[in-house]
């Protein structure tokens, strides 16, 4: 007797269409009722071996009497991973690279394995196609491959053999790191670092040992070390009306009024969390339990103290302890942390540009963002890493990439106006140097001109020597003239 269905309700194709023996109904998203059975799906996943291990009849609806479980994939992704566990014919043919997306996820998801190694090697049949799509796809969170990774990038590689200077050509679209990105959307699914790896590949010809993490990278991928970390005063607040306790079993004094005004979630969270241990009289101190490391904590309370001026927080710690201090401040809202952290990291923008833009890139601040990317127009980005990059987009870099590429054509275009024939653009830098008498302009022409004369002089070689008192005027006209051009640069963000 074939089941029965409400109208809005579908019954899946053979073999899943039969109740006779199935003990479990799959519910697809767009629901699709596969009837199944707990002891196949067992021996296929570890997901579901698990999941029929625990007390039944939670979190699934009753359809008669057998329990439904609702699932966040389509019927065909379902109808797919099925065909894969069970001892029947495979899926159809999949012939676009979009049909084998979610049976891959899915097989991912819930730990099947011989489905996962079935779609794997359905996926490497795309590669020479599709090989910039392929690598997106296997950085997404969702599939993590490095497998399908590592073949993707070697194809792409060799596919796209050259790799010229971005000034090679004017148009960003043409240049390789260009053309990569553009080559398929599937590529924003990949970390800035990810999208890094694939580019460096294609320029250096010597593919990494793994392309979906650096393993080399330290710092910001990864808590502070302890012997990096600053020193601890749990003394600061003796008298205080409750405790603090750290990771690492250290004990602080806290006013609660004062947290409660720096954060109106930082102790309610705690609380909620049952992390506060009870009292063994009315007189004992409560105690708040907390993840993170007591050199942390600290800070954060020196920073909610009233008593500490900003000047005094700015000039403690270095860029990896900032970052475990922001993300506490932004675990637990607290917007007077969250903004010291801010400025601090504006100061540092100029030290290192590129890991103050991903940064910035991640915490969502676009203003910092955009006078980081400024200071990169100066020097090389293609070939600078920083491990800010893997917390940050593949769009974010691009977004980079895209406009320091605009930028330095715009420093190319107005550097040639002044010397139209090649020149070792070192020689006018001198005098731009020898000009800058004038203490206001110093800093100036240093910052501005200098850094980009320099930059210049990489990629021109050939000698010409430069009469100072004719270019001395159309030197100082271009400085402006720079100015204005690269300000009409658009970063996206």
């Amino acid at each position: 007797m074939a089941p029965e269905t409400t109208p809005d309700v579908k019954i899946a194709a053979a073999p899943f269409n039969n109740e006779n023996g199935a003990d479990l109904i799959i519910r697809s998203s767009d629901n699709v009722q596969f009837y199944v059975h707990k002891l196949i799906l067992s021996l296929a996943s570890s997901f579901f071996r698990d999941m029929f291990s625990l007390p039944q009849n939670e979190g699934g609806d009753c359809s008669g009497s057998l329990s439904t479980l609702e699932m966040s994939e389509t019927s065909s992704t379902v109808d797919s991973i099925l065909r894969l566990c069970y001892p029947v014919n495979d899926p159809a043919a999949i012939n676009e690279l979009v049909q084998a997306v979610g049976p891959l996820q899915a097989a991912i998801k819930y730990q099947m394995d011989e489905a996962i190694n079935i779609m794997t090697e359905r996926f490497k049949r795309f590669i020479p196609l599709y090989p910039v799509a392929v690598y997106g796809l296997a950085c997404s969170p969702a599939v993590r491959s490095e497998i399908l990774a590592g073949l993707a990038a070697r194809t792409w590689m060799n596919v796209r053999y050259s790799w010229s200077s971005s000034l090679g050509t004017r148009d960003w679209k043409d240049t390789a790191a260009g053309e990569t990105y553009a080559n398929s959307t599937y590529i924003q699914n990949a970390t800035a670092g990810q999208l890094y790896r694939l580019l460096e590949c294609m320029r250096s010809k010597k593919p990494p040992l793994k392309f979906l993490v650096n393993e080399n990278a330290v710092g910001l991928n990864q808590n502070v070390s302890d012997g990096n970390r600053p020193a601890v005063d749990i003394t600061r607040f003796s008298d205080g009306d409750i405790i603090i306790r750290s990771s690492d079993g250290l004990d602080f004094r806290a006013y609660k009024i004062v947290l409660q005004l720096a954060s109106k979630k930082f102790l309610s969270s705690i609380e909620d969390e049952g992390c506060v241990q009870s009292r063994a009289s009315e007189a004992a101190v409560p105690i708040y339990c907390l993840f993170e490391h007591s050199s942390i904590i600290s800070m954060i309370l020196e920073i909610c103290d009233p008593s500490v001026s900003a000047t005094e927080m700015m000039s403690i710690g270095d860029a990896d302890v900032m970052h475990d201090v922001l993300r506490m401040a932004m675990k637990y809202d607290i917007p007077k942390v969250a903004t010291l952290i801010k400025s601090w990291w504006s100061s540092f923008a100029k030290e290192d540009p590129l890991q103050s833009y991903f940064t910035a890139v991640r915490y969502g601040w676009e203003g910092l963002a955009r006078q980081s990317a400024r200071a990169t127009v100066y020097s090389h980005i293609e070939n600078s890493y920083t491990p800010a990059m893997e917390h940050a987009p593949a769009r974010s870099y691009h977004n980079l990439m895209q406009y320091h590429h605009n930028c330095q054509w715009e420093m190319r275009n107005v550097i040639h106006t002044i010397c139209p024939r090649p020149a070792l653009w070192g020689t006018l830098s001198s005098l731009w140097k020898a000009d800058a008498d004038e203490p206001s302009n110093k800093m100036q022409w240093n910052d501005e001109v200098t850094a980009i004369v320099g930059h210049i002089t990489k990629i021109h070689s050939e000698r010409t020597d430069f009469n100072s008192k004719e270019y001395k005027s159309r030197i100082k006209l271009s400085i402006t003239e720079l100015k204005n051009k690269l300000s009409a640069v658009k970063l996206e963000f």
